[in-house]
């Protein structure tokens, strides 16, 4: 099936705080930590592979929400997948700006031959607004660039299959498109299907041509065939095609570890393993599929016991949210203001003092 994706997405903010960009992609229920500033932005914070920078280094910067590819995956999965309500907002040029939209096309059927890409690229067999593209070979295979970082529009043609590492013989060539600011407003704004939107924009800026001896003016040249079948091809998608993150044991671990790990831990450690255990239990009945078939093929196994932890007196209150443990100095809280930032940096952002204080009680009480 021929599917597009969307590789990227980050858009500023002139009226969102942090805390209503995780509302807005339906990421409450999640560990949000701190990550390093970019894009002039000071401070950060990151739930696996989305970011929502602030604090920027000018008035006026507002709060930038950036999902990589693999974000993109973590919120159509994990969030709630809205992208019309993003891109709705991006229209709304007097409160947020549209800073980068990434789509890709995966050919997985051999009509983009990587090798003959790169000949052709090479030879210059194209017709292109872009100066000379950037041909690359390395141990992660080989890629075509045409455009540039800094530019508008940025057209990349890679092997994806070499750079994720498989050696099995699959074919898989990823064609993408980077557009920014105004290029990337006018393609949400524009009508018609997403395929042809897509086939459009490439068209106005890249075509693969077949030589011709009897005419030394390329752009009179017919297209090659392959980019034909290629360009004809993404011209009939019709939706928008969220792809899910692969589910596998690793996943799952990394999921459990980066996103869940600091509560099962403190929950672990106030209620017992033994309370945990119900909980997880409880769900025996609920899998779906996916679930029930890895279950199915994975050899792993369980310990057969369980270390025995101290439970906390009945009436202790115990905070309903995720919580790091404690740097040299204590928590300090999560400033959403635009003030600039104090040196030394927290390790996890707590917004509420009564919890900060409840929490410590119960470190102080279990040793932690």
């Amino acid at each position: 099936m021929v599917i597009i994706l969307k590789d990227w997405f980050s858009l500023v903010s002139k009226i969102d705080s942090p805390k209503s960009i995780i509302e807005l992609v339906g990421m409450e229920k999640f560990d949000w930590i701190e990550c390093p500033g970019q894009n002039f932005y000071l401070l950060g914070i990151k739930c696996g592979n989305i970011r929502i920078f602030f604090n920027g280094r000018r008035d006026g910067m507002g709060v930038m929400l950036c999902m990589s590819g693999q974000g993109c995956r973590e919120f159509e999965q994990y969030g709630n997948g809205n992208w019309e309500k993003l891109f709705s907002l991006a229209q709304d040029r007097e409160n947020y700006h549209l800073t980068r939209l990434d789509l890709a096309r995966d050919d997985k059927d051999g009509v983009l031959d990587m090798p003959k890409i790169w000949r052709e690229a090479e030879k210059g067999h194209f017709v292109s607004r872009f100066e000379q593209p950037d041909l690359r070979k390395n141990k992660k295979g080989l890629s075509v660039v045409h455009g540039s970082r800094s530019s508008e529009m940025l057209i990349r043609i890679y092997d994806k299959a070499k750079e994720r590492g498989y050696t099995d013989g699959r074919h898989w060539v990823r064609f993408e498109i980077s557009m920014k600011n105004e290029l990337a407003l006018a393609f949400i704004k524009e009508q018609g299907t997403i395929g042809e939107k897509f086939y459009g924009v490439v068209d106005n800026y890249l075509r693969y041509v077949e030589p011709n001896e009897n005419d030394t003016n390329k752009r009179r040249w017919k297209k090659a065939e392959w980019w034909v079948q290629f360009i004809e091809d993404t011209r009939k998608i019709k939706l928008y095609t969220p792809c899910t993150t692969e589910y596998n044991l690793h996943k799952m671990e990394s999921y459990i570890d980066n996103q869940l790990g600091n509560t099962l831990y403190t929950y672990a450690k106030i209620k017992g393993i033994e309370a945990l255990k119900k909980i997880i239990e409880k769900h025996e009945h609920t899998l779906n599929e996916k679930q029930k078939h890895l279950i199915n093929i994975s050899t792993d196994l369980r310990p057969e016991t369980e270390p025995e932890h101290k439970e906390p007196d009945e009436d202790m209150f115990i905070p309903n949210f995720i919580i790091r443990p404690r740097p040299r100095g204590g928590h300090q809280p999560l400033n959403f203001s635009q003030t600039k930032p104090n040196t030394q940096k927290p390790k996890t952002y707590i917004i509420n003092r009564k919890l900060i204080q409840t929490t410590n009680l119960i470190f102080e009480r279990h040793n932690f």
